[in-house]
């Protein structure tokens, strides 16, 4: 299984265990700040931060909005 697989496995996981509408590519702010969800392990999304070089985790129901 490739990597963009497991992240999109993880990523319909996050929407139907939390709830969310978190999808590939999809803009989010965090505590003001915006970037794009470039991918997802466990219940934990990566977002690239508008302005960063790479991407980090953060927890799908944890201050996120989804936009």
């Amino acid at each position: 299984m490739s990597q963009t697989e497991r992240d999109l496995n993880a990523l319909e996981y996050i929407r139907k265990y939390f709830g969310v509408p978190a999808k590939m590519g999809m803009i989010v702010k965090y505590d003001g700040k915006t970037g794009h969800i470039t991918g997802a392990t466990g219940e934990y999304l990566k977002i690239k931060m508008d302005g960063e070089r790479k991407s980090f985790c953060y927890h799908a129901s944890w201050k996120i909005e989804y936009l």
